[in-house]
């Protein structure tokens, strides 16, 4: 049985991705990026959110939170993405 190397496996998958957006980003002038919109507050749900964030900026990415309290209303949260 062959065992699998996981963390080579990741860091191969991490440096492929890495150079796709390079890529991405000579061809159109534009980065990439990730938007992630969070309603309320749970710790569980942050602590998440906080580690696709911090993974997608060491890929080159750009990202963004928008986070609103969990009374917010639904055009609130509309014109913020429209802006």
């Amino acid at each position: 049985m062959k065992l699998l190397d996981g963390k080579k496996v990741s860091a191969e998958i991490k440096e492929e991705l890495k150079s796709k957006i390079r890529e991405e980003k000579e061809r159109s002038g534009r980065v990439p990026g990730l938007g992630i919109i969070q309603i309320g507050h749970n710790e569980a749900a942050s602590v998440y959110v906080q580690s696709q964030l911090k993974g997608s900026r060491a890929l080159g990415m750009e990202s963004y939170l928008y986070s609103f309290d969990d009374s917010v209303e639904e055009e609130t949260v509309l014109k913020k993405l429209r802006n």
